[in-house]
C-alpha cells in the first residue's frame, strides 16, 4: 500500500496551526496577567481557558473539514511547534525561585 502525502495541505495546516497556537498562547499570557492583577483570578483563568480551548477545537475541526487529514496533521504539528516556542520564551522570562 502506497500513501501519497499532500505536502501543500500539510504545509497549509501547519501554517494555520502555528497561527492558532500563537493566538492561543498569547491569550494564555494575557489571561494570566489579568488574573494576577485581579481578586477574581480563578474566574478569569477559567473563562480564558474555556474560550481558548473552544476556539482551538473549533479551528481544528474547521481545518479537518476543509483540508482533510493531511491538513489536520499539519495543524497538530504547527500547534506543537508554537507551543515549543511559547514555552521557550516563557522559561527565559521567569526568574528561578531564590534567584536574585
Amino acid at each position: 500500500m502506497v500513501v501519497s502525502v499532500d505536502w501543500s495541505l500539510l504545509g497549509l495546516g501547519a501554517l494555520v496551526g502555528v497561527l492558532i497556537g500563537g493566538v492561543f498562547f498569547a491569550g494564555l499570557a494575557l489571561g494570566v496577567r489579568a488574573a494576577m492583577r485581579s481578586d477574581r483570578a480563578l474566574t478569569i483563568l477559567m473563562v480564558s481557558a474555556t474560550v481558548r480551548i473552544l476556539a482551538c477545537l473549533g479551528a481544528a475541526w474547521l481545518v479537518l473539514m476543509l483540508l482533510g487529514p493531511w491538513g489536520f496533521a499539519g495543524f497538530g504539528v504547527g500547534f506543537v511547534l508554537s507551543r515549543r516556542v511559547a514555552t521557550s520564551l516563557a522559561c527565559g522570562r521567569v526568574p528561578a525561585e531564590g534567584a536574585s
